[in-house]
Order: structure tokens, then sequence, then C-alpha cells
């Protein structure tokens, strides 16, 4: 496909050492008027994000279009085709690979069909494709870390057309953003979030609990709990340490979470994997 230009980033090491998904290259292209590229099908998560222009994508025999802050994300094994007809395209992506990469993408809501994530985006691409520069086994987990809190805020924009124009659903959406972009921070919790997007403590949980079918808490616990067992598996540092990284006040309170989340103290979860 003949493009104006086309940079990309590669995740130097060829596995996800260890960890449920990995990120595996991050790129930057954009394509001039009436171009096309060959039918692919490719193994791993693919998303992608338009910053200008317009292009189309033609995924299992459907065509999409997608203008200026829509996004789309294909699975493996989906045989897709990039092309642009008047207009040139300008675009982001991101790949995904490893165990749970597809799980965490339908987990998360995001679907095979373009969505409006909005504009505002590259700056975060950015920072993924530097991420992917880092190479020792705590900037991998950090990397792996960086990317779900991507993704969850880009999940936050997915909702359907009638929730677009609903108020609540986009505190809830925003919410969920900065749940992600605070998931470290020991001081965030229900009454702290609740405040930020403009709702009452009670009226927030509500709604929250009415869109997603969960709690914030249980949302928040589920966010922290998957960052925890993430950094558990592919690092080395104390327990302390990474009750620390994310936001526990000791390993004491971090251990009695896992407990109760998922029967297992952080040292009899390393020694299970």
């Amino acid at each position: 496909m003949t493009t104006e230009f086309s940079r990309v980033v590669y995740r130097p090491t060829p596995s996800t050492a260890g960890a449920p998904f990995g990120l595996r290259s991050v790129g930057h292209a954009r394509f001039g008027p009436s171009r096309s590229e060959p039918t692919r099908v490719v193994t791993f998560v693919h998303l992608l994000w338009t910053e200008c222009g317009t292009g189309y994508l033609e995924q299992d025999g459907r065509e999409h279009r997608l203008r200026a802050g829509e996004a789309f994300c294909y699975r493996p094994g989906m045989r897709h085709r990039l092309f642009t007809r008047e207009d040139a395209w300008e675009y982001r992506w991101l790949t995904l690979d490893g165990p749970c990469a597809t799980g965490l993408v339908l987990g998360l809501g995001i679907p095979d069909a373009p969505f409006d994530a909005g504009p505002g985006w590259a700056d975060s691409f950015r920072a993924q494709g530097k991420a992917l520069h880092r190479v020792g086994p705590r900037e991998q987990v950090e990397t792996t870390a960086g990317v779900y809190a991507f993704l969850v805020s880009l999940a936050g924009r997915v909702t359907s057309p009638a929730q677009r124009t609903d108020e609540k659903a986009g505190a809830v959406a925003r919410a969920k953003a900065l749940m992600a972009e605070r998931l470290n921070d020991p001081s965030i919790g229900v009454r702290q979030i609740a405040a930020a997007v403009g709702l009452e403590r009670t009226l927030f949980s509500r709604v929250f609990r009415q869109v997603t079918g969960t709690t914030p808490k249980g949302y928040l616990d589920d966010l922290r709990l998957q960052a925890v067992l993430t950094r558990l598996r592919s690092s080395s540092e104390t327990v302390e340490a990474t009750a620390r990284w994310a936001g526990f006040g000791s390993a004491n309170y971090l251990a009695k979470f896992l407990r109760r989340k998922i029967g297992l103290s952080p040292s009899a979860f390393r020694s299970s994997l």
C-alpha cells in the first residue's frame, strides 16, 4: 500500500514475558487518496484510531467508514483490508498479543465495529510507543499496566447510540477514565470520583451500577486486581514494593485484598505460577 508516511515501533522481545497480554507494536501512518492494501488476516488484536481524514476498512466482507475520532478494533482471525477513496487518511494504531489479549478487549466491551472514541488520543498512542523501548522485566510490567489503563480509558468511550446523549452515562465514562488514570493513587475512592464527575455519591453509585452492572468500588477493585496480578506474575520485587506501587497502604493490606479476591496471598499466588 502506498503511504505518505508510516512509522511503527515493535516490542524488542518476542514474547509477553509471561504476562496475560502484551503490547506488540505501536504505529502511525498517513495514506493518500485512492489507495488500497491487500486483504490480510492477523493473529493479534489490532486497535486503530483515526486522527484526521477519512479511511475505510473492509472486515469479513463488511465495509466500514472511519472518520476523525472514530476507532475500530479487530481480533485475531478477522480478514480485513484498509483503503481510502477521495480523502487522505491519517491514523494511529497499536497491536496486542498474549493468551488473554482477545478476552481483554471483549471484557472491556470494545466492539468489532466502529465507535466514536473522540479526539485527543495522539499523545496516548505516542506514550505507548515510547514505552515499547523499555526492555527490562519491571519495565515490561509497567508497559502492560500502562496499555491496560489506556484501553480501559478508551473503552469508557464505547456507548450505544442512545447513551451518547445521556449525561449520566457520560459521567460514568469519565469516572472509568479517572479510575484508570489514578489507579495507583491510594487517596482515590468512590467519594472523590463522584465529586470529580459532578454527582452525589449515592446517585453516582446507582447510575454506575445501572450502566456497568457493577459498583464503582467493585470496578476499581477489578482494575487494581488485574494490575497487581500482572505485576506479581512478571516481577520479582517485594510484596511491599508492589503494594506501594498499586496504591495499597501496606503489604498486609494487599495480602488481605488478594485473599478476599482470589483466596491466595501474594506469595501463594507466585508459588502457584
